[in-house]
């Protein structure tokens, strides 16, 4: 990209001469080609992708992809910023950019369009049982497990995509960056993720159920071959008598006194011995 210099301002200026100033930088700045962007009233552009900042005074250093930021933080797309000053094109905010020439670095508006990854006929939602089905390849859940168990899913599917090098594997498919970002952290939401890569809401899902359904299908297809199957389910851990009563048995075994058994609660005296009464009667009526 073009460089403009850095303009420097003179100190304790008037208005009238900061405004003049301003005016003259605005006059330069057109004549190298730049042009105003009027939703960003203080950045102008030119079509090879400069973006030249007023209130700044230098030109914006632009991100790996494309993008520069704002003086309040706000991060804004460098060929959206061109299509909507060169070709009357409005800023779409969550929509994708495709350089015709397959070039980021070709800034020009001739190689510049919008476009949707998705048409709205696409439809690839998650099966949740295959996925049930497919993390229990993996894992002991325990019995109450759900996928709707967010965190504890996202747990699992992070620990298996590691397990198959299914980014590896998928290096080259399209919207890899996206789900990792997804993927990243413990909780994913799709909302900040459309935001962070600057995509919609409803393509970032569909990336997100694309990557998920190729895990599902691999893993299952896995288990067709034989190479995998469903798991028991995570025993329940012992209670506290059970393990006190192991103990004494091998406490028994070795000659020594076994510990006291914990009183039982008043609940479980009449569980007893409702228990006990039933029994009796049965064995009265036979």
């Amino acid at each position: 990209m073009e460089q403009s210099n850095r303009i420097k301002k003179p100190v304790n200026q008037s208005h009238r001469q900061r405004q003049a100033l301003k005016s003259q930088i605005m006059r330069n700045l057109k004549e190298k080609g730049f042009k105003r962007v009027k939703p960003y009233p203080d950045l102008f552009v030119n079509d090879t992708g400069t973006v030249y900042s007023l209130n700044a005074g230098k030109d914006l250093k632009a991100t790996n992809r494309n993008a520069i930021s704002t003086a309040n933080g706000k991060r804004v797309s460098i060929p959206k910023l061109i299509l909507f000053v060169f070709r009357n094109e409005p800023i779409r905010e969550r929509s994708q950019i495709r350089y015709l020439d397959g070039n980021r670095g070709n800034l020009s508006p001739s190689n510049m369009e919008y476009f949707r990854i998705y048409e709205n006929s696409h439809k690839n939602e998650v099966n949740a049982e295959n996925l049930y089905n497919a993390i229990r390849c993996y894992y002991e859940v325990p019995k109450r497990y759900t996928v709707k168990d967010c965190i504890l899913t996202h747990m699992y599917l992070t620990e298996i995509i590691q397990i198959r090098c299914f980014y590896s594997e998928y290096y080259k498919r399209l919207g890899l960056d996206i789900f990792k970002s997804y993927m990243k952290g413990i909780t994913n939401n799709i909302k900040i993720v459309a935001k962070e890569n600057n995509t919609n809401f409803r393509d970032v899902r569909i990336i997100v159920n694309d990557f998920f359904n190729l895990l599902i299908s691999d893993i299952l297809a896995d288990m067709e071959a034989g190479n995998l199957k469903v798991k028991d389910f995570q025993p329940r851990p012992k209670t506290k008598t059970q393990i006190l009563r192991e103990t004494n048995e091998k406490l028994k075994e070795m000659g020594l006194k076994p510990f006291p058994l914990r009183k039982k609660s008043a609940k479980e005296i009449l569980k007893d011995f409702r228990k006990k009464r039933n029994k009796a009667r049965n064995e009265q009526k036979q």
